[in-house]
């Protein structure tokens, strides 16, 4: 797929503002900011506007705990996040 990095750079500019310098449990469609959670509002904000969009991932580095969220796990998994 490609695409214009101003546009692509634009479209995370949009997501990154909605959640930036902000107590995440009161960003409306989030919920309980997990990783899980975040995984789905940025699929949810991404996705109609990058229609090829493959997966999304949320990490905690120091944690080492990750999300994975991806169009096939949404079409076959009904929880698709693990934790390693």
């Amino acid at each position: 797929m490609l695409i214009d990095i101003g546009h692509l750079d634009t479209l995370l500019a949009d997501t990154r503002d909605a959640l930036d310098h902000r107590f995440l449990d009161d960003v409306p469609g989030l919920g309980p900011a997990t990783l899980e959670n975040l995984c789905s509002f940025l699929w949810a904000q991404l996705a109609p506007r990058l229609p090829l969009l493959h997966r999304v991932t949320v990490s905690r580095d120091l944690s080492g705990d990750a999300c994975s969220l991806s169009r096939r796990a949404l079409q076959q998994v009904p929880s698709p996040c693990a934790m390693p």
